[in-house]
């Protein structure tokens, strides 16, 4: 689609119940406290994620040393963000959308390229979020 091409305005995507309902809570690692001195270092749970209804959604590392909590925090934030990513990108659109349809850009094509590079990039997003 050419920068001069506008978008009609579409509704919001319904992004219901293809993934686990968030919001998403990150569940800290559970160390061993046991005696097996070759255990130390090791978890009776590794670090998780689930969701609002208490189901997984997904488990970092194993029970073998792996998964802390703190050994990729900032990814878990990420992931545990998602559901409300993806839920504010999709409230976002058809706004970004009406305001790129409707805006007069004046010749500011540097102003109608970057709303444009917004759409497109919420676009993306929610495709590649939902599979669509």
């Amino acid at each position: 689609m050419s920068a001069h091409q506008k978008l009609t305005p579409q509704p919001a995507q319904d992004v219901t119940a293809k993934h686990t309902p968030g919001p998403w809570t990150i569940i800290p690692a559970v160390p061993y406290d046991g005696d097996d001195d070759e255990l130390v270092g090791a978890f009776n749970e590794p670090a998780g994620i689930e969701g609002a209804d208490g189901s997984p959604v997904c488990v970092f590392g194993t029970c073998e040393g792996s998964g802390t909590l703190f050994e990729n925090e900032a990814d878990y934030r990420l992931i545990a963000a998602a559901p409300d990513l993806l839920a504010a990108l999709t409230s976002a659109l058809p706004a970004v959308a009406t305001l790129w349809t409707t805006a007069g850009y004046d010749g500011d094509a540097e102003f109608e390229g970057t709303l444009k590079s917004i759409l497109d990039a919420i676009d993306a997003a929610i495709a590649k979020a939902t599979a669509a």
